[in-house]
């Protein structure tokens, strides 16, 4: 069995590096969405109910992955989950793209 105690061998700044993006695009995303939300219905052609809906997606979908890929990484590692993440992102964004 694994010992609970690891030691990060990284420095802060490279941590730091490695980390931001992936916190700043969750950020990111709903600051570059919020904006939009008045206009979306006519140029969609939907109503604001539905537009309202996708931001609460947004918000549940960002809850449940940090329920999910927490315990997840625990077991794993951080290393592939993150990098799983963001493989998974890349794909998803240019799937919607």
């Amino acid at each position: 069995m694994r010992s609970k105690n690891f030691s990060w061998r990284y420095s802060l700044a490279a941590t730091v590096l490695l980390l931001s993006p992936f916190d700043l695009l969750a950020s990111l995303g709903m600051d570059m969405y919020l904006p939009a939300v008045p206009f979306m219905p006519n140029a969609l052609g939907t109503t604001a109910s539905t537009i309202q809906l996708t931001l609460t997606t947004y918000l549940v979908m960002i809850g449940a992955g940090q329920l999910l890929f927490g315990p997840l990484s625990d077991r794993l590692g951080r290393r592939p989950v993150l990098l799983g993440g963001g493989l998974a992102y890349v794909v998803a964004s240019m799937g919607l793209a």
